[in-house]
């Protein structure tokens, strides 16, 4: 070969190092001219594995089935000597010559009789070779042509290093990209049925794989929680012991993940009948450094994963268990505001109901609902006489198979009464108070909560497992919820029976209910000083107060009037007072309090009775009030200069709360400026009467007001109770009278 015909040659040659290709079409190319150049009958590119164990022909030309072909490369002389000499090397006889060990059948089967291998070194590293195959006779290279090869070799070397580089980039970016988007897919669910099931379909579009699973972790073991693929040995939901499983419990335990090229050849490795699972990879799902799960991911092949694909999936695994983590913080969630609004539901109609029975049936039946329990009993304690009734039982099984005994002395039950403590046994059989079959009546599980007012146990409530079972912390804060609303029935009861022959007795003690819901004290909040009072009438009205303490610097305030005068008034009152403060907790918008408390007291209002109530809330320093009316008096707005006084009227509709359900209230913002006035009051005062019938009244109440711009709280409530007194006269006050003052002051810097 003539120099100026190899440099023609050699610059055809570099034209085809094309990296837009890829590298198996440019190898092919790269074939192709060197069987020009060299006139050869063939050429191959041979890529060496992870190991040196074997080579696979990724190229050649012409085409001969060769591509893919596994070629060893143990007992292979010639590739030893490739990587100490870096240097192309013939051999003229490739049949049959040693130098060609383990890959002269391959020579038989191909029919080459000489061979030039051209060394392909990446970075120090010999990654692979380039062949000059000579089929028809043998043939000696000159030494420019194997000085030609050594170069082209050189050139290929770069060309091969720069187009993985270009490919790897572009994987890394796929890989990313699809990331991205598997993180953007299975952030839309948060219900845990449907993201488990959304993972494994994402993962199958990141790896590809031939099965996977996710194995979630709980008491005893891990359950199949999703599942993908042909082959499903374990059946879904059934808990599997960590024993069992060497694969997930490793990988538990080390919380990292594993890989196994080959199962079978893996001696810990437990093969299920008929699992194809020939190679596999465990990564652990982990949430804050706390493993939950492990992703399972099997190949039917061996070695059908490696390094790259377990950092894929551990990137994977990370988003998989956020979204897990988020969708279990979502069910919880669902699930306690669920309880929440069952006991809600209860403690209004306790607070509606006087029937005993009714109320405890009830309470029974939540408690055999929500904490899935198989019966519930309620007992009635007396104290004196150290005895029990029972006042109501459900189950979930037949009726007929239930036996009810009377409690034991040194039972459970007279345990919990004279302790007024919670006991809770988890498996009866383990526990000393049940030490034959017969004491345990068919139970495995028991819980007993005290019906407690105060210090005084009114009764016991019990509650039956037929498995053994472990109390979790939301279980006993739901049991003390519901135990609660019991003991609050019995009392409710026990006072209505009580008083109810004497209507001035019953009247007396709702007074009593009545200002025992009033807060023993005015909350304080900077920037506001407030004054509040509520008094009785002589007959007893639904007038009540209350304050709503806040975590953001704010402070909610409810003015109300319930319609009717007894008991059942007081319980609406108390029902109200406690649904408002407790949604003004939940909620900063009036709004949204207003009408979330409409609705839920319309469930069980008497028919033609109402709650008219009026909500603020002050903001701290700012001087911003944030109002909502339903059917209450407008607040008076008393400004400490000398401005009209107003009444602040809200948008929207102003009917009172228990009438219709799907009400929407408005709310109003206002600010005060220092020194200014806010003063709520009901109609007790507007219509106190003197001794000919003539009210109050607005005008005389904003007469009184104007004297008082810039005053205290305390001065203004004193002098508009006073006024009224004087303009009645001795004539008491037909309703209850409620007024709350509240002005913004500005805190004086101290110097």
């Amino acid at each position: 070969m003539h120099s100026a015909d190899t440099l023609t040659n050699l610059q055809k040659f570099l034209t085809l190092l094309n990296p837009s290709l890829n590298l198996n079409e440019m190898l092919t190319n790269v074939a192709r001219q060197l069987v020009e150049m060299f006139e050869v009958d063939h050429s191959g590119v041979l890529f060496f594995g992870e190991r040196d164990v074997e080579g696979l022909v990724i190229a050649e030309y012409p085409h001969q089935g060769a591509v893919a072909l596994k070629v060893p490369l143990t007992d292979y002389p010639l590739v030893e000597q490739l990587k100490t000499q870096r240097k192309p090397l013939q051999v003229l006889d490739a049949q049959n010559d040693p130098l060609m060990g383990s890959a002269r059948p391959t020579m038989r089967l191909l029919g080459i009789q000489s061979i030039v291998i051209i060394p392909l070194v990446v970075q120090d590293k010999l990654v692979g070779s380039l062949s000059l195959d000579v089929v028809r006779q043998p043939r000696t290279f000159t030494p420019v042509e194997l000085e030609l090869c050594a170069i082209i070799g050189k050139q290929i070397a770069v060309a091969v290093d720069y187009t993985r580089a270009l490919e790897t980039a572009e994987a890394h970016r796929r890989q990313a990209q699809t990331l991205y988007e598997v993180n953007r897919v299975l952030s839309e669910s948060l219900d845990p049925d449907e993201i488990l099931p959304l993972i494994l379909e994402q993962l199958h579009k990141v790896i590809s794989a031939d099965g996977s699973s996710i194995h979630l972790l709980g008491d005893g073991g891990v359950q199949i929680a999703a599942f993908r693929g042909a082959h499903q040995p374990i059946q879904m939901r059934q808990t599997v012991s960590l024993n069992n499983l060497w694969g997930t419990r490793t990988v538990i335990e080390r919380k990292t993940p594993i890989l196994l090229g080959d199962t079978r050849l893996h001696d810990q490795w437990k093969t299920f009948p008929g699992s194809p699972i020939r190679s596999w990879m465990g990564v652990p799902l982990s949430v804050r450094g706390e493993v939950v799960g492990i992703l399972n991911i099997d190949g039917y092949t061996p070695h059908q994963f490696d390094e790259t694909q377990i950092n894929i999936a551990q990137a994977f695994a990370s988003q998989a268990a956020i979204a897990i983590h988020n969708a279990r913080l979502y069910r919880q969630a669902e699930k306690r505001a669920e309880l929440l609004a069952s006991v809600q539901e209860i403690g209004l109609s306790i607070a509606v109901s006087l029937d005993l029975k009714e109320v405890l049936r009830a309470v029974a039946a939540a408690v055999l609902t929500l904490l899935e329990a198989c019966q519930t009993r309620i007992y009635l304690y007396d104290a004196q006489s150290d005895t029990f009734t029972l006042a109501t039982t459900l189950d979930g099984a037949d009726p007929a198979q239930i036996e009810v005994m009377q409690p034991r002395r040194d039972g459970l039950t007279a345990r919990v009464a004279r302790s007024g403590r919670y006991i809770a046994v988890p498996n009866v059989l383990e526990h000393p108070l049940y030490q034959s079959d017969a004491a345990t009546h068919g139970f495995q599980a028991i819980i007993g909560a005290p019906l407690k007012k105060g210090d005084e146990v009114l009764g016991v409530l019990n509650v039956f497992y037929d498995q053994p079972h472990t109390f979790t912390s939301d279980e006993l804060d739901l049991l003390h919820l519901l135990a609660t609303q019991a003991a609050v029935a019995l009392e409710n009861a026990r006072l209505y029976e009580l008083e109810v022959k004497q209507v001035e007795q019953e009247l007396n003690i709702a007074r009593q209910i009545q200002q025992g819901f009033f807060p023993d004290q005015i909350p304080t909040l900077p920037g506001w000083e407030i004054a509040a009072i509520c008094l009785p009438a002589r007959e007893t009205g639904g007038d009540f107060y209350e304050f709503v303490e806040r975590t953001d610097a704010t402070l909610g305030l409810v003015v109300g009037d319930v319609s009717g005068k007894s008991i059942q008034a007081a319980m609406l009152m108390a029902a109200a007072q406690s649904l408002v403060s407790a949604k003004g907790s939940d909620h900063r918008s009036p709004g949204k309090v207003m009408t979330e408390t409409n609705r839920l007291l319309c469930k069980d209002v008497p028919l033609g009775s109402f709650v008219a109530v009026s909500y603020a809330l002050f903001s701290a320093n700012s001087g911003e009030v944030c109002l909502s009316n339903g059917g209450q008096l407008a607040p008076f707005l008393l400004p400490a200069q000398n401005e009209p006084i107003l009444l602040i009227e809200t948008p929207g509709n102003h009917l009172p709360l228990g009438i219709i359900a799907d009400m929407v209230y408005d709310e109003l913002s206002i600010f005060l400026a220092p020194g200014d006035s806010l003063i709520f009051c009901t109609d007790g005062l507007i219509e106190r009467k003197d001794a000919t019938g003539q009210l109050f009244g607005f005008e005389r109440t904003l007469t009184v007001l104007e004297t008082l711009r810039g005053q205290p709280p305390q001065v203004v409530l004193d002098t508009l109770l006073a006024a009224a007194d004087t303009f009645a006269n001795g004539i008491g006050p037909a309703d209850d009278v409620t007024l709350v003052v509240a002005r913004r002051v500005i805190k004086e810097k101290v110097l």
